[in-house]
């Protein structure tokens, strides 16, 4: 049994030395006292040193490191005795031919029952070492550049903090971001922001006309606007991503400037042209108004005038009717003698009152119309009533289904003018033996208003198509050759235009105009 554990002990130790001189890492055995007592074929190799020349040496009887990477082993040492674990050390050695190179230094102590020995594992870096200078060196002269380069340059991680900047970049803006601060968060406008992400996301993007004041982030900073052209290009790690942002600004304050002050004098030009120009189109329209306010006070008191004559003329034919049939009847009738009298007392009252509102239409020339809320059944009745008595030898079958006086338009007395001479018309302009007049009120709604509805339905003479239009026009020609003859409906026409209405003529039966007239009117509603 003791042989086969012995035999086994034996393998064991062959193989950890087979380990031991066929690893490719440098290792080296110390003994307590820092004496060499072995090492593998890959420490030859790196030291350029024959194990013969290295076995039973310290590391101050073989030139391979300086004094003070001696004392930092020494320190290693001490540590490991202490029961500490210490750091790697890397510094350069001195091979056999006097080549230096990079090593990484690794001690461990092996506990061994005999007497404690450490261990030393070398690595080669020179090569890593070489790479990290030259980075270095890139670095600098990268450095170098962006500090002397005349535009502004920062970089920037790709959350938007900043990383780093060069002395333009602090002349520009007078200083840089306070480490928590994010483009990305702070008052950049949204496309900023974008353009930024597209960087980050690996575009290479150029940015024009962007403005930014410095100071709203960094007290310390400019508190002025400054305008810039900014170039945005990602830098990349070994691995492709995206590792910063270079952002290069180019100053257009003063440029800027320059093109506001001048569209600002460009802009003061054109308003001073427009005046220029809107005080000769005043003093044109002044002139032109004169001419106008001439042609308009004409044509009102040509308004005025046929509008008093045309009236006027309706109460001579009924104060007239009246006195013929106070003549017919007996003269011991009074009380058909009393209702005559009354008659044409009502129609001096209507003169008088016409007169009147001529008058106040001469008042309205500069201050407008003035409209009221108008009873659309009062007014109505006033017309019925006046027609009745101008024709009291005519049979007039009238009806309205307008029973209740609830219907109310924007207007003033003159809506009665525009009732009677409807009304006169459809009765004079009639044939028949008995005259039927039928008046339907009604409401309707367009986009933006209600209006009344008012049809006037008779059973006269009717209006051909080719003068449906025409009779509302003022024709000096009093003769009646035709319905809408005479100025009754122009005037009507006239005043209802006043009023912000229409007015037009319809057939009583679509298609034949012989069997009568529609006069339809639409006066906006006061309810």
């Amino acid at each position: 049994m003791q042989k086969q554990d012995k035999k086994l002990s034996k393998n064991k130790n062959k193989h950890f030395k087979e380990l031991f001189y066929q690893s490719p890492l440098s290792i080296l055995i110390f003994d307590k006292k820092g004496r060499i007592i072995d090492c593998n074929l890959a420490t030859e190799q790196l030291l350029s040193f024959k194990k013969s020349e290295l076995i039973n040496k310290d590391c101050i009887e073989i030139p391979l490191l300086s004094l003070d990477d001696l004392n930092r082993i020494q320190n290693v040492i001490i540590d490991l005795k202490n029961g500490k674990q210490p750091d790697e050390i890397e510094c350069q050695v001195s091979k056999k031919n006097g080549e230096k190179i990079w090593i990484n230094i690794n001690i461990s102590k092996l506990d061994l029952p005999e007497t404690p020995l450490f261990q030393v594992i070398l690595r080669d870096i020179s090569e890593r070492k070489k790479i990290e200078q030259e980075l270095t060196n890139e670095k600098y002269v990268l450095k170098s550049i962006i500090d002397l380069n005349p535009y502004a340059i920062e970089i920037k991680d790709p959350d938007g903090y900043h990383v780093s900047a060069n002395k333009a970049f602090i002349d520009l803006w007078g200083g840089i971001p306070p480490p928590d601060n994010s483009l990305l968060e702070d008052n950049h406008t949204e496309s900023e922001k974008k353009a930024f992400q597209d960087a980050a996301n690996g575009s290479v993007v150029k940015y024009k006309e962007s403005c930014f004041n410095p100071h709203k982030i960094n007290p310390n900073a400019h508190d002025k606007n400054i305008w810039v052209n900014c170039s945005l290009f990602p830098l990349f790690d070994r691995e492709g991503k995206v590792e910063n942002i270079v952002i290069m600004y180019e100053d257009i304050t003063e440029r800027k400037l320059t093109e506001q002050k001048l569209e600002k004098s460009q802009q003061d030009l054109m308003e001073l042209n427009k005046w220029l120009e809107k005080k000769v189109k005043e003093r044109t329209k002044a002139c032109e108004r004169s001419q106008q306010k001439h042609r308009e006070a004409y044509t009102r008191i040509k308004f005025y005038k046929d509008l008093f004559t045309h009236d006027i003329s309706n109460i001579m034919q009924t104060i007239g009717s009246s006195v013929e049939l106070s003549e017919i009847y007996d003269k011991t009738d009074l009380e058909k003698q009393n209702e005559i009298s009354q008659i044409i007392k009502n129609q001096i009252i209507r003169g008088k009152k016409l007169i009147l509102n001529v008058q106040k239409l001469s008042q309205i020339e500069n201050s407008g119309l003035i409209f009221e809320r108008v009873s659309v059944k009062e007014k109505l009745d006033y017309a019925i009533d006046f027609i009745r008595e101008s024709f009291q030898k005519k049979k007039i079958y009238l009806t309205s289904n307008l029973k209740v006086n609830n219907i109310f338009v924007k207007g003033n007395d003159l809506i009665i003018d525009v009732f009677e001479n409807i009304l006169l018309n459809a009765v004079r302009h009639n044939n028949s033996e008995v005259v039927e007049i039928s008046i339907l009120v009604s409401r309707k709604r367009t986009i933006d208003k209600i209006f009344t509805r008012i049809e006037f339905v008779d059973n006269g003479i009717g209006v051909r198509d080719s003068r449906k239009k025409q009779i509302f026009e003022r024709n000096d020609d009093d003769s009646h050759k035709g319905k809408g003859m005479g100025l009754g409906l122009s005037l009507v026409a006239k005043i209802i235009d006043l009023f912000g209405g229409e007015i037009w003529v319809e057939d009583r039966v679509n298609g034949d105009y012989t069997k009568g007239s529609k006069f339809i009117l639409m006066i906006p509603s006061a309810d």
